[in-house]
């Protein structure tokens, strides 16, 4: 009921919804099944405390920032 098709011309478009329009008023008693669903699978997350799991990242952040200023400093010492 709702599809579009991309490949009618211009003046087919029109008239469809034109036709459409006009036919709006019987589609109050229109039913249409929807169509199945895929399987959706849930993803459970593990019940963490959040200031444990923000320090461990700011962990994890300061030691990226040791490691790239190790880096760089072995790069510009002589």
């Amino acid at each position: 009921m709702f599809s579009l098709d991309f490949t009618q011309t211009p003046r087919k478009a029109l008239l469809r919804g034109f036709l459409k329009g006009m036919a709006a008023p019987a589609y109050i008693y229109h039913a249409k099944d929807l169509p199945n669903l895929p399987l959706v699978l849930t993803v459970d997350i593990p019940n963490v405390d959040v200031s444990k799991a923000l320090a461990s990242d700011w962990r994890a952040i300061g030691l990226d920032f040791d490691k790239v200023i190790a880096a760089y400093d072995q790069k510009t010492t002589p």
